[in-house]
């Protein structure tokens, strides 16, 4: 059995079962570097489009261990663990600037979350909420400065990451207060307005912030779908034995098998009342081509499948084998079902998803049994070109 004791945090591992608290440290099977030290990304970087160049950014952990022993086959570590905003040259993915983030209260500090992003800021919650410039990574804007424009806030602001929601729909920030009440946050002039959810939006929000809670928290989950529609044409990524029991109505999420062998399906749909219904009998194969457990990638701003462009289609992750042994490649497709490129990965398991329309940037633990995010791929989209950086 191994203990890993960090800051105010534990984690175990025993009988290759790992018990993890995600608001904890990171777990124990992951790299060390010399000196028994680890490094990781936190879930949820993010890519920002500038004029001369993209960059990803990200939040890089590392845990300083200052007590470690072997013994019988068990180990016990002991660390404290410091953060750091880094930015990525997509390109080639060459780190440009790494600033270390600060907390409030240092004795009290916890895992930084990443918000989302507007513009040239990324918005991050450490023990604060607070905005970063996404090429200098200075801090350009934190709780004094929101409270300073929002007086009704100066003694409401709540010290959890829970509270703080990213609205993708308009780019703000919702902010349940200690009051009860919820708030609407302009990420540019940081000025907050009461927002009142009407009782008919109230199930999509809770299905919103279920879904946030997965891209939070780096489960691949939040990164896949097999279905889409576009200009009244339904998509679906099935087998032939999953058409009747997934395609018939509009679900936006992914089917379940972890062997099926899956071709890109499309109809023309009709749409009743609020819902979307398929006929099922008028679904056509796109195409011949297969791909195994296949789905199509997200786009966080819209919780459906990613629009290439120019050729339009999807971006569709596969598996190359079933069981350990395989790992996840990935493939441009139109919507006819040509393929544009297909590219070998050695991707295990997604942790973390962000488009923009000209680049793919995907987090991936090492393998199966790691839940440490130690790499970071940028692919793009014209032609599959692949850059990683590796902790």
């Amino acid at each position: 059995m191994c203990l890993l004791i960090c800051k105010n945090k534990c984690c175990f591992l025993s009988s290759g079962v790992l018990l993890m608290l995600y608001m904890g440290c990171m777990p124990p099977d992951g790299r060390i570097a010399s000196g028994h030290d680890e490094y990781a990304w936190l879930p949820n970087a993010l890519l920002f489009e500038q004029k001369n160049k993209t960059i990803a950014v990200g939040i890089k952990r590392h845990g300083d261990v200052y007590s470690y022993r072997e013994t019988h086959g068990s180990s016990t570590k002991a660390m404290e663990s410091s953060y750091y905003i880094v930015n990525y040259d997509v390109v080639n993915m060459h780190s440009i600037t790494e600033k270390k983030l600060d907390f409030i209260d240092e004795e009290e500090s916890k895992q930084p979350l990443i918000i989302g992003k507007d513009r040239n800021r990324i918005w991050i919650f450490t023990d604060q909420l607070a905005a970063y410039h996404s090429s200098t990574l200075e801090q350009v804007a934190n709780r004094k400065e929101i409270e300073r424009k929002n007086p009704a806030l100066a003694t409401a602001l709540l010290n959890d990451a829970k509270y703080y929601r990213w609205n993708s729909e308009n780019k703000t920030i919702l902010i349940a207060t200690a009051d009860g009440t919820t708030w609407q946050l302009n990420t540019q002039s940081l000025e907050a307005q009461p927002y009142i959810v009407a009782r008919e939006e109230k199930k999509a929000a809770g299905k919103r912030n279920l879904k946030d809670d997965l891209w939070r928290s780096g489960s691949e989950r939040a990164f896949k779908s097999s279905q889409d529609t576009a200009e009244n044409i339904f998509y679906g990524l099935y087998s032939t034995d999953e058409l009747p029991v997934y395609a018939g109505a509009f679900r936006n999420d992914a089917a379940g098998s972890l062997d099926a062998v899956r071709s890109l399906w499309s109809a023309s749909f009709n749409q009743k009342s609020t819902k979307l219904f398929i006929d099922k009998d008028r679904l056509k194969r796109v195409s011949d081509q297969k791909f195994l457990n296949a789905f199509f990638l997200i786009n966080r701003n819209t919780c459906r499948a990613f629009h290439c462009t120019s050729p339009s289609g999807f971006i569709i992750a596969y598996k190359t084998a079933i069981g350990k042994n395989g790992v996840t490649n990935l493939a441009r497709i139109t919507r006819d079902g040509e393929e544009v490129w297909n590219i070998e990965t050695k991707l295990k398991e997604i942790k973390g998803l962000d488009f923009t329309d000209q680049y793919l940037l995907i987090q991936s633990a090492a393998d199966e049994n790691n839940h440490l995010i130690t790499k970071m791929y940028s692919i793009r989209l014209a032609d599959g070109k692949m850059s990683v950086a590796g902790l």
